[in-house]
């Protein structure tokens, strides 16, 4: 909007109010004080352009004047990165080290030139489930950070606009953002259930939404306590009561999770996504698989923590570790490319 400063320059501004002492600061926390006082700005754009301003994203040098080699030393260069977390710092060369955009074969790579920096380095957590997966040669697609962004862009541009704005605007309400009341629980079941289409309120389901209500606000769940800490098993949990909606207990937790917390751990499980994630992972523990696979193996024994680690192997082998909330965005991605409804 005219006479709004650049995004870029909204990031700064943030960063710089809510820095404390050095204290690391979240990627909700900079969304939460540029959408609050600056119009028609968007998540992803803000994402952006925490990454191209941070010395250590490796996916800074998809943004001017970042395309070629130069060292950090300008007004783009003022974050450092903590990715596993989503957070970011401002970046102070004395601690951590000085670095630049080198040209190391034939492609453009971040790196800090001060040898003597230990720095701390971002730990994943590795999968309970013994997953090998090899580059396969043959046919499959790959996915690219552009891709990821476009995806991401045309989602909120489009029909989900007003849905997704809807959502935040009540999951960051204090009245209505906790799961104990089990009367607010169901008016967001039958929300994001509406919105998404997730056929609840169809008959489709063998279990009833106060059921479910009641297995989510129940206090034994700790739902708010797991969503915050990136506690997956909650999905699983919840189904003891909730029996056969996989998919819409996976978007609930989700959705509560992009929207509350600095975490990615969650992946909504999506049949359109499930029936062509074989076009993106085509082995998985020496199997090939097939449309059908994800289905067998994920929803029909209730096994969530291994649909998420087959998300995962998808974005670890296209190297997309360090776009905020990969796991929703991917989500996106394959949705949008694959649904022929509209």
């Amino acid at each position: 909007m005219s006479g709004q400063p650049a995004v870029w320059e909204m990031v700064r501004e943030a960063v710089h109010t809510l820095e404390d002492n050095g204290n690391r600061i979240s990627f909700r926390q900079i969304h939460e004080y540029i959408l609050g006082r600056y119009d028609n700005v968007l998540i992803n754009t803000i994402d952006c352009q925490i990454r191209r301003c941070s010395v250590n994203s490796r996916s800074r040098m998809g943004y001017h004047p970042n395309k070629k080699p130069r060292t950090a030393n300008g007004k783009y260069d003022f974050l450092y990165l903590y990715e596993g977390v989503s957070q970011v710092e401002l970046y102070n060369p004395e601690k951590h080290g000085h670095w630049e955009i080198a040209h190391i074969n034939n492609r453009l790579v971040v790196r800090c030139i001060d040898e003597s920096k230990v720095f701390e380095q971002n730990i994943r957590i590795v999968p309970s489930h013994p997953l090998v997966f090899t580059k396969n040669t043959g046919n499959f697609l790959r996915i690219t950070e552009r891709d990821i962004e476009t995806a991401y862009g045309l989602y909120v541009r489009g029909n989900y606009d007003n849905a997704e704005k809807l959502l935040y605007s009540i999951l960051t309400d204090p009245s209505y953002r906790y799961n104990v009341d089990e009367r607010i629980v169901a008016m967001k079941i039958g929300l994001i259930d509406t919105l998404y289409s997730t056929n609840l309120n169809k008959g489709q389901s063998t279990t009833s939404l106060p059921e479910i209500a009641n297995t989510i606000a129940n206090p034994r769940m700790k739902f708010d306590e797991r969503i915050l800490s990136g506690d997956i098993s909650v999905v699983v949990d919840i189904l003891k009561g909730a029996r056969n909606n996989f998919s819409f207990v996976s978007k609930y937790c989700k959705i509560h999770e992009y929207y509350l917390s600095d975490t990615d751990s969650f992946a909504i499980y999506d049949s359109i996504v499930s029936e062509n994630l074989f076009r993106f992972l085509p082995h998985y523990n020496g199997i090939t698989l097939h449309k059908t696979t994800p289905k067998n193996i994920c929803f029909n024994k209730r096994d969530y923590t291994l649909w998420c680690e087959l998300i995962d192997k998808v974005i670890e082998f296209n190297e997309l570790q360090e776009i905020p909330k990969v796991r929703r965005k991917i989500d996106w991605f394959i949705w949008g490319k694959f649904n022929n409804k509209d």
